[in-house]
């Protein structure tokens, strides 16, 4: 167990990152590994770094650019884009939350489809689209197969409700539901 982390490849490596806004210290010389299959969860009160933890992986804090912290291999600021980071992570940010929220609560809803809500499996399939919700989505079988397989692999079958048949996309099942009624 010991030789295959030692072999797992390094995801994140913040190597004394410091990070300070004027008098505010929120990390001095932080020293952080997180390797491939490694799970972690940073816990801590408001103001204590969690979303500049974040922000410095992303790319959207800029003092990240100036650190010695190394992401997937390659050192932060050597020439890769954002994109090219962010397109290897899965990141839920409290905007996005928030969006969604007003995507899916048809109490507040102001831009869902007729019917209102939005179904755990539909939030899944949108990581696919980058977008907020799957409304103008073409999701394809490839698509559901790879969530299938994603929700298996990370233990979420239990927290996802019960996808359409295979197939068959929320918008289609909605409707085939309602020409059946």
């Amino acid at each position: 167990e010991a030789a295959a982390e030692a072999a797992a490849a390094t995801i994140v490596d913040f190597r004394e990152v410091t990070v300070q806004y004027a008098t505010n210290k929120v990390f001095d010389r932080l020293c952080w590994r997180v390797r491939e299959r490694e799970k972690w969860v940073v816990l801590g009160g408001n103001g204590s770094g969690k979303s500049t933890m974040i922000e410095l992986i992303t790319g959207d804090n800029l003092q990240g650019f100036r650190q010695d912290l190394w992401l997937f291999g390659r050192k932060k600021g050597s020439g890769e884009s954002i994109w090219d980071i962010k397109k290897q992570l899965g990141v839920l940010s409290t905007e996005f939350h928030m969006d969604y929220i007003d995507y899916a609560d048809p109490s507040i809803n102001r831009n869902a489809a007729s019917g209102g809500g939005v179904t755990n499996w539909e939030v899944v399939l949108s990581g696919f689209f980058d977008s907020v919700g799957l409304r103008g989505c073409a999701v394809t079988p490839s698509h559901e197969q790879e969530a299938r397989r994603l929700v298996e692999r990370l233990g979420l079958q239990d927290l996802i409700s019960h996808p359409p048949p295979r197939g068959c996309t929320a918008a289609s099942a909605s409707a085939s539901a309602s020409a059946s009624a």
